[in-house]
């Protein structure tokens, strides 16, 4: 009976405060009862949502709301998972889904993954960088500007996902800049010359009375990237959640997903 009143009253809230341009019966892809985002900028990232939403089969979501607690949760993680459930979130059989949803009272925001094409291509790593490219804006109250980092973070994470080539924990640390490579190659080139110069050099030397002694130069390379994974723990009592191993390699990797399907980020912006 509980779910039951939240789940009226969150649609009531919700519905009565989405902008014209959302869907019925359902919500649209930017759904904004908090009044972050004036009109305009509601319908160009509505607009742009749907367009990466279509692009890969898999829809790219944010909700906003004033208090979570309002519609009696207190968990982020439930609030958004329970949302992607009720409207029927997702694009394809599988509802494929990446949703935000901030709850404004105590500053709390959720990455949701739901569906197989959404799981694969958001990791745990991969959620953690995409809310980098936002949480910067949200913390200036910046907020289209958030959304609008938010899509396009979402774009470059599932076409990587498309490719093969998830954006991943373990892929991250195999991967080197054009710079790392061109500053390895020329210190191995260094040290090649170096020692061919000397077997050239030695042997003349011996016969050789020294005027001075010859000073050194000694090379550093610098530009060596530590990755650190973090880890997001989740409370819940009713749930288990199994690490789906993705294919780009480098252990450490992977998607933590709930016995309900779907996976989380979540923190305060």
């Amino acid at each position: 009976m509980r779910k039951i009143i939240i789940s009226v009253l969150i649609a009531l809230c919700l519905i009565l405060g989405a902008a014209p341009a959302f869907a019925e019966p359902g919500l649209g892809y930017f759904t904004d009862t908090a009044g972050l985002v004036n009109e305009s900028g509601a319908v160009q990232l509505e607009d742009r949502a749907q367009s990466v939403s279509e692009s890969y089969g898999c829809g790219v979501y944010m909700i906003a709301v004033p208090d979570m607690e309002e519609y009696g949760y207190s968990i982020i993680e439930d609030f958004a998972q329970d949302l992607v459930e009720m409207y029927e979130l997702g694009l394809g059989d599988d509802r494929n889904a990446v949703t935000l949803v901030l709850s404004m009272a105590g500053r709390d925001y959720d990455i949701d993954a739901r569906g197989e094409i959404a799981n694969y291509a958001f990791t745990d790593y991969a959620k953690e960088k995409l809310a980098e490219m936002f949480l910067d804006d949200f913390g200036q109250n910046d907020w289209y500007v958030g959304f609008r980092d938010y899509i396009d973070g979402c774009a470059e994470m599932l076409d990587a996902g498309a490719n093969g080539r998830p954006v991943d924990a373990g892929s991250a640390r195999q991967q080197k800049s054009l710079g790392d490579r061109i500053g390895s190659h020329a210190f191995i080139s260094l040290i090649v010359s170096a020692l061919a110069g000397a077997g050239i050099v030695l042997p003349m030397k011996a016969s050789m009375k020294p005027v001075k002694k010859a000073t050194t130069a000694n090379y550093y390379m610098t530009g060596n990237v530590d990755y650190s994974i973090k880890e997001d723990q989740f409370i819940t009592v009713t749930e288990s959640r199994t690490r789906i191993q993705s294919s780009s390699g480098g252990g450490g990797g992977g998607t933590t997903i709930n016995s309900g399907g779907h996976s989380h980020h979540s923190g305060k912006f």
